[in-house]
């Protein structure tokens, strides 16, 4: 038997040198060093906005933080809890989806503490870090040049995307798990690829997003290769299909979907919706967003300057970027993706050119001095860019309507109506602050007004001509035909308190600067005549 020489130690057993399976310990250190440093900057970044105001940046943040403190109540005894809130609409206890339900898990750790408010304001800091740390680690892990720089990119690149991303809502771990789902496609991991797009159905109704990456990679590979890339996409449709049906809420959450996309893809909206679901002004998301604009136009030309070798990466990001802008013309919510991707499809396409085009590739010092003064300028301008943005920021929340506007009221009818009776809200959008403070009654309207128009449209336009003031006697409808006797509104609504009052029919009850509460007068006495 012929003695096989002994490999060097050095070597894999083809005579190759190894290639690096266990970072050394200094390295990793580096690493989380850097990671930590990235991740204290988001934190910083997403405080200062915070500190804007006492209150929770946007309402739905007060549903969400409550109802993930009644998942927690719930969840040790094995059970989820009735949604009994929203009994008119589609969201009635037997056909309620919770479609943020793992966000609400993941939300539960900041109900612990004494304070709601403060712990979903927490959950906003803590979530959004997280999501531009993910972008980072993105650009650090594919190893592209300055990462630093298109972290700094990635911060200042929208003023009103850091305004969503300091929202208590799912979009801020979605960008997580988009990252995530990326760098899986990329390194080929198919089947947790199919397991994070299960994780992301149970997490927000958005989870389309992820058979949308799958298709655009597979079309940068075909570019980039001739090849068909099909298994991510049947990981992912595997992963989807099960989400779908291995699922707490299934299969009310198939219809709940359903009418989501119907409701949402339609030009126009039979209700007024909330403003998330309206386009910005063309001129104000140009200017809050020069960044993002700048990073799209300029990753289009380094792309189509790259070779076919190593393009994938940056065709899915270009797909990807531009559909986020395009639906952003559509409708402003999507500012919560578009931005942070037009940075790292930017990134991604000029890695190819910047690691060819290094100083130290540049023989003449005096360019290669020009070229550093250009590249320190423009780190200067960004960062200048994101201080604007945040300060701009910062003075938005500030307008946010304070968390205790709405005690007074709630107090009063927590004490003096019987549990679970319906309250006649005349704000669809005052629901989640409602719900936040008195879970002891339920309303009419509420999370979005198409809710209460697809279970029952005859209803839902009484109620916008009631809260309009266009209804002359409204007391006995909202007696008779909603089953409340109990109205809840605010100061401006003066057209509809004196319609209800004026005959007697409902009285004020209880009244504050900020909130008023009306009851139906079952004999009423008719107002004295006072004409001559």
């Amino acid at each position: 038997m012929t003695e096989q020489p002994e490999i060097p130690a050095e070597h894999d057993r083809k005579g190759l040198p190894p290639v690096d399976r266990e970072p050394a310990p200094s390295s990793t250190l580096k690493s989380l060093t850097k990671y930590g440093l990235v991740y204290a900057a988001s934190i910083a970044v997403l405080l200062i906005i915070q500190s804007g105001t006492p209150s929770i940046i946007d309402p739905d943040g007060y549903y969400h933080i409550r109802w993930s403190r009644l998942l927690w109540e719930n969840l040790p005894h094995g059970r989820l809890p009735r949604f009994i809130w929203l009994p008119l609409t589609t969201l009635n206890e037997h056909a309620y989806v919770d479609h943020h339900f793992l966000f609400h898990i993941f939300q539960i750790p900041f109900t612990w503490g004494p304070n709601l408010v403060a712990g979903a304001k927490a959950s906003a800091v803590v979530f959004g870090a997280v999501a531009l740390l993910s972008c980072f680690m993105l650009v650090s892990w594919e190893k592209v040049r300055y990462p630093s720089f298109w972290f700094l990119g990635i911060l200042a690149c929208s003023a009103p995307f850091l305004f969503r991303l300091s929202l208590p809502r799912a979009p801020s771990a979605t960008i997580v798990t988009l990252c995530l789902a990326m760098w899986l496609l990329w390194t080929r991991r198919t089947i947790w690829l199919g397991v994070l797009a299960f994780a992301l159905v149970w997490m927000y109704s958005l989870f389309p997003l992820i058979g949308v990456l799958a298709g655009f990679w597979a079309i940068g590979v075909f570019i980039e290769e001739r090849r068909i890339e099909w298994k991510p996409i049947v990981a992912v449709t595997v992963g989807v299909i099960a989400g779908l049906i291995i699922n707490p809420y299934f299969p009310e959450n198939l219809y709940l979907f359903a009418s989501h996309v119907l409701m949402k893809t339609k030009e126009d909206f039979e209700v007024g919706v909330g403003n998330e679901w309206y386009p910005y002004e063309t001129w104000y998301l140009f200017t809050s967003s020069v960044v993002a604009f700048v990073a799209q136009a300029a990753g289009f030309v380094a792309v189509q300057r790259s070779e076919r070798e190593g393009r994938a990466r940056a065709i899915t990001l270009l797909l990807f970027s531009t559909l986020m802008l395009v639906l952003t013309f559509k409708s402003r919510r999507f500012i919560e993706y578009w931005p942070v991707f037009s940075v790292l499809f930017a990134a991604f396409a000029f890695r190819p050119h910047l690691d060819r085009w290094t100083l130290e590739a540049i023989p003449d010092k005096w360019v290669r001095r020009a070229v550093a003064t250009a590249g320190v300028g423009l780190t200067l301008v960004t960062f200048a860019v994101l201080v604007h943005n945040v300060q701009v920021t910062r003075e938005v929340v500030g307008g946010e309507t304070n968390p205790n506007a709405y005690v007074g009221g709630t107090d009063w009818l927590k004490a003096n109506t019987p549990e679970g009776s319906l309250v006649f809200n005349t704000d669809w959008d005052d629901f989640p602050m409602l719900f936040h403070h008195d879970t002891h009654n339920v309303y009419t309207s509420g999370l979005d007004p198409t809710y209460l128009l697809y279970a029952n449209p005859e209803l839902s336009r009484l109620y916008v001509d009631i809260t309009l003031g266009k209804q002359d006697d409204p007391a006995p409808i909202i007696r008779d035909q909603f089953g409340a006797r109990w109205a809840f509104t605010d100061p401006g609504h003066r057209d509809f308190i004196r319609k209800a009052t004026e005959n007697g029919k409902m009285r004020i009850v209880y009244e504050d600067s900020e909130c008023v509460v009306l009851e139906v007068v079952d004999d009423p006495v008719p107002p004295a005549d006072t004409g001559a």
